[in-house]
């Protein structure tokens, strides 16, 4: 931020929520925003007792305050995530809140599912991401969260390659991390992360797997008709819903601070900023382009 006020660079390509405020005091500068392909989630190890049991993971998911995640952890910089798919793929369908925020109902779920003094690790990420700017942050909110209805969390966290090769390992209970897509069709926020065969490959992080929910993406991936195959991941959001395998909870927006004078940059959907273009095409022709 001190290199773009003092010209030093011209563009910040991974700027904080909270220097927001600071761009705004400098009219040399601004702020471009693009909504992102991503979702950030907190995935329980499914295959590990007692995030084996629904009820658990549901209650762990009710004790959570999400909109608090999103003012501070976020600062306005992300939207609610009502299931995986975010607002701008074509087969989102503006569903009820995922899970809604009830301490009382989290606490009679861990009692139905005869729980008590648990205790649950969460790994957080050691680094920021476009989908989660402060993973331990986040967890610190959690933590707080759950305690008021009786569990204790311990936030784990490891340098990044050392945070991988041990998630590798599938020891852990649970990790905040999240998706970037690489692409707009919906399917690439299904397979990659929820299919059985994501679960062998270590991108499943929640180790969840459904030949049920397999049969619907399939499904999905088989027809051209865009009408079916929204209503088919509709139904793959509903019994992910169910299921609960993962807590999503944002879908961020790409930020870029830059100085006015940069005329021919735009953000991608998918990640990275474009400095493509001819000289004489203006910004807005710019970004009508990128939205096509």
């Amino acid at each position: 931020m001190a290199k773009l006020i003092t010209g030093d660079c011209t563009v910040s390509a991974l700027p904080k929520a909270g220097e927001l405020a600071v761009v705004l005091e400098h009219e040399e500068l601004e702020i471009e925003s693009q909504p992102g392909f991503n979702v950030a989630f907190w995935a329980f190890n499914t295959q590990k007792p007692p995030f084996n049991d629904v009820r658990v993971r549901r209650a762990l998911a009710h004790a959570v305050d999400r909109e608090n995640i999103l003012r501070a952890v976020y600062q306005k910089t992300a939207v609610a995530a009502t299931g995986m798919l975010p607002p701008m793929s074509w087969a989102y369908s503006e569903n009820k809140s995922i899970i809604e925020f009830n301490p009382e109902k989290a606490k009679q779920l861990l009692e139905q599912a005869g729980v008590d003094n648990l205790t649950v690790d969460i790994w957080a990420m050691p680094v920021a991401r476009i989908y989660n700017p402060n993973a331990h942050k986040t967890a610190e909110l959690i933590q707080a969260d759950l305690a008021n209805i009786g569990v204790k969390v311990n936030i784990i966290s490891y340098g990044w390659s050392v945070f991988n090769q041990k998630l590798s390992h599938r020891n852990y209970d649970s990790v905040l991390i999240g998706w970037n897509a690489d692409n707009s069709d919906p399917d690439n926020f299904f397979t990659p992360i929820l299919s059985c065969a994501s679960v062998a490959s270590n991108s499943n992080r929640s180790r969840w797997c459904s030949p049920e929910f397999d049969n619907i993406l399939a499904m999905a991936r088989a027809t051209t008709s865009r009408g079916e195959r929204k209503m088919l991941y509709q139904q793959a959001e509903a019994m992910f819903a169910q299921q609960l395998p993962m807590l999503p909870f944002a879908h961020a927006t790409r930020l870029a601070f830059k100085h006015k004078k940069v005329k021919q940059s735009w953000l991608t959907p998918f990640g990275g900023i474009s400095f493509s273009g001819n000289n004489n095409t203006d910004k807005s022709d710019a970004d009508t382009e990128a939205e096509q």
